[in-house]
């Protein structure tokens, strides 16, 4: 089976970006033939794909795939001329580019909340969570009994900001990572050095899948929500959050300084354990992967 994976960009490491490095990884993985084609700027992301020995179309397409994994309408729009069958991620209910493609076999809604939007655009889809390369992605060190350090993938610096008064306050050693500020694609070194994360989205998955307990926070201009968030996910909540993503807007909590320390009250190192087999039966690539290959 020849397949295409495309996307907006294989630039710096976004959520989209490094899940499709990771379909293609996986891909690769098991044997599939497999090019990539974004209509964007191929940096980080792009370097590590070239890696797997994956060629990386930028213009002209051929004709001959069996089945195109497609991101965003940038690329949709070009993936539906060349394969088969393109089956398209809407990884969001915001962004102008997440938006369905009328003309793609099939759509995959990441979440409840973006297979609810598109069933209000008179559309169907089938709800696949964003997948994790759990081998990358997993807890090659165990977490403190007690907290000890926070990890913060938040992209609002004000966030930040309140993170690390409260950490500061607590004697807690606290970290942060801003993909447009100080970018890595090894992020999976500086979770697995951290006791609990701070993030959301796919940030939330891989930090599971490396057994770390999740504090779902952020501020994303886009969803005009503010500083919302589920808060420190647990056994009872992580289903809720997950409807929406892990984005916050599920329970959209607002939080200050005294609100973040009750949090980081909550911790409990057993939860790393829970959240580690929690990502393998939810969000392990390797099935991932097969649910969309049955479209």
């Amino acid at each position: 089976m020849k397949v295409l994976v495309s996307n907006n960009t294989f630039s710096f490491t976004g959520g989209s970006e490094t899940y499709a490095y990771c379909v293609i990884a996986t891909l690769k993985k098991h044997g599939y033939d497999v090019d990539a084609f974004t209509t964007g700027a191929v940096t980080m992301v792009g370097e590590e794909i070239k890696k797997l020995g994956v060629k990386i179309f930028t213009n002209e397409l051929h004709h001959g795939y069996d089945v195109a994994l497609s991101s965003h309408l940038s690329t949709t729009k070009y993936t539906t001329q060349v394969a088969e069958k393109v089956i398209q991620t809407c990884h969001g209910i915001y962004p102008a580019l997440e938006q369905p493609d009328p003309n793609a076999s099939n759509l995959v809604a990441i979440s409840q909340e973006v297979n609810t939007h598109i069933t209000a655009k008179g559309m169907d889809s089938t709800i696949i969570h964003n997948g994790v390369d759990c081998d990358r992605f997993s807890p090659i060190k165990p977490i403190n009994t007690k907290l000890k350090k926070v990890l913060s993938l938040a992209h609002d610096q004000g966030v930040n900001k309140l993170l690390a008064g409260a950490c500061a306050k607590a004697g807690i050693q606290f970290e942060w990572h801003n993909k447009y500020i100080n970018p890595t694609f090894e992020i999976q070194k500086k979770l697995q050095e951290a006791d609990l994360v701070v993030t959301l989205g796919r940030g939330a998955y891989e930090s599971m899948a490396c057994g770390r307990p999740v504090f779902v926070l952020d501020n994303r201009g886009y969803s005009g929500q503010g500083m919302v968030g589920d808060g420190l996910l647990t056994p009872e909540s992580i289903d809720k959050s997950l409807e929406n993503n892990c984005s916050g807007r599920a329970l959209k909590k607002r939080f200050d300084e005294n609100l973040v320390l009750e949090e980081f009250a909550k911790y409990n190192s057993s939860l790393g354990e829970y959240f580690r087999d929690y990502a393998l039966k939810n969000f392990n690539m390797d099935i991932q992967l097969q649910k969309y290959l049955s479209l």
